[in-house]
């Protein structure tokens, strides 16, 4: 009795070993569960980086969140999902899949991120400025960002497109595959609110802003017939009770146009301004419209 209840043992351990080595050391792109979903925690020990996530970035920082030197720089959020703390200090950090190994926290001792902890890092070119500024910078207009061991396994990677100013791009809820656009980022803390999925583009125009001598027709379109175009003429940004667009505008005055996109489940899209300057009058100075 007693060989065969240790035979039992040995058989049972194997089989959970097993289970925890087929989680894998990266959330794949594209696939819609958790890194170590199941029905069990991943156990992790100190210098295991399975519960690392990229959990939110801004790469287009204007006027928001500051670092210690008053600088209004890029940076990227990590997180830690796991139930035991992780080492930083072997992990790599690049924005080129191709050069795993551009930057990494220099620190005199251990840096660790413990259970349900967050850690902000500055993508700003400046790694003098302290351990936790990076060495590169990310593109608003869309880039790569990765992370990966000392041995050069994949930790977790993220390719995102082109951001807006001071709209963060993150996981919700935290650690989650799904990726969502924050109009309220929340570097070092938990996301929540998400303002949706997509981020629409400007709306089209048909004529440019400019001197006009002659009444003009605008016409203001989307290659997404479930967009609302909503616009305004006196200087506000427009929004769902804004005017809704359905036909080509007369502009026969001085005239400043605003629009954007609105869609359900989707942040608003960026503010296309147009400025149409009506003056029989010649000027020997340039004119020079700010909005």
């Amino acid at each position: 009795m007693k060989y065969h209840h240790l035979l039992y043992v040995l058989l049972l351990i194997p089989f959970s070993l097993a289970g925890q080595h087929a989680i894998p050391d990266t959330i794949p792109m594209n696939e819609a569960r958790l890194k170590g979903a199941g029905n069990y925690t991943v156990q992790t020990e100190v210098d295991s980086a399975l519960t690392i996530v990229i959990n939110e970035i801004i790469a287009r920082n204007s006027g928001g969140h500051r670092d210690e030197a008053g600088d209004d720089d890029d940076w990227f959020e990590i997180y830690n999902f796991g139930d035991q703390p992780v080492r930083l200090n072997n992990l790599w950090f690049t924005d080129d899949p191709d050069e795993p190994y551009k930057w990494k926290l220099v620190a005199d001792s251990d840096t660790l991120i413990h259970p349900k902890e967050y850690l902000v890092l500055w993508a700003d070119e400046e790694p003098n400025e302290g351990i936790l500024h990076t060495n590169f910078k990310l593109s608003g207009d869309g880039e790569y960002l990765g992370i990966h061991s000392e041995d050069n396994l994949l930790v977790d990677e993220c390719d995102f497109g082109p951001q807006i100013p001071n709209v963060s791009y993150g996981r919700y809820p935290d650690g989650n595959m799904n990726w969502f656009f924050f109009q309220l980022s929340t570097p070092g803390k938990e996301n929540s609110d998400p303002g949706g999925t997509m981020l629409l583009p400007e709306p089209r125009s048909s004529l440019k802003g400019g001197l006009y001598s002659n009444p003009v027709l605008l016409a203001l379109s989307t290659d997404d017939d479930r967009c609302e175009i909503r616009y305004t003429l006196d200087c506000t940004d427009p929004d769902t009770s804004s005017m809704l667009y359905s036909a080509p505008l007369l502009i026969d005055s001085t005239t400043i146009l605003k629009a954007r996109l609105i869609k359900k489940g989707a942040l608003d899209g960026p503010v296309l301004v147009r400025s149409f300057l009506f003056e029989l009058d010649s000027f020997a100075n340039p004119v020079v419209s700010i909005v």
